[in-house]
C-alpha cells in the first residue's frame, strides 16, 4: 500500500504589540494532520521562527491550480 502525502499550508501571522506585521504561509507535505504539525514545527525550528499560538493548517487534498489573468484595459505612462 502506497502511503499518499497531500498538501497542507500553514498560514500564521506575526504581530508586534498588538498590530499586524506580516502574513505567511508556508507549504508542507505529510500523511495527514499530525504529519503536518510535525512538519511545520520543523520547518519553523529550522527557519528560527516561534509560531504564535493561532496559527493554521489549511489541508489542500487534491492540490491547488493558480489561475493568473491580466484584467483589461492599457497601462497610461506620464510623459
Amino acid at each position: 500500500m502506497q502511503i499518499t502525502k497531500t498538501l497542507w499550508m500553514l498560514a500564521y501571522q506575526r504581530r508586534e504589540a498588538s498590530h499586524l506585521i506580516s502574513s505567511h504561509l508556508v507549504p508542507t507535505y505529510a500523511e495527514d494532520e499530525q504529519g503536518a504539525w510535525v512538519e511545520a514545527y520543523r520547518w519553523a525550528a529550522q527557519h528560527e521562527v516561534v509560531l504564535p499560538e493561532d496559527a493554521v493548517l489549511i489541508h489542500y487534498p487534491n492540490g491547488f491550480t493558480v489561475h493568473m489573468s491580466q484584467l483589461p484595459g492599457r497601462v497610461e505612462e506620464n510623459k
